[in-house]
């Protein structure tokens, strides 16, 4: 469970965590790379599968989120065998 920003970024809740200096005031160079990083995650989910199983193979997820994914992975061989 993520109760911070940085928390829910690392396991995967996020498609790109961005530093922003002034966020009550952004500069024009602020505001072009956030709106090119919004661009660019539409355009990636546009190609994904429209369901939540993207999260679990972030990196972050990959290293945050281990112990979930194997339970999860447990399940489905479980489920498979019944």
């Amino acid at each position: 469970m993520a109760y911070d920003i940085k928390s829910f970024s690392k396991l995967g809740g996020l498609y790109k965590l961005l530093k922003i200096d002034h966020p009550d005031k952004p500069d024009e160079t602020t505001l072009k790379a956030v709106r090119d990083v919004l661009i660019k995650a539409c355009a990636e989910s546009r190609n994904m599968p429209r369901t939540l199983e993207c999260r679990l193979e972030t990196e972050g997820a990959k290293k945050y989120r281990k112990m979930s994914i194997a339970v999860r992975d447990m399940m489905i061989e479980q489920w498979a065998a019944v």
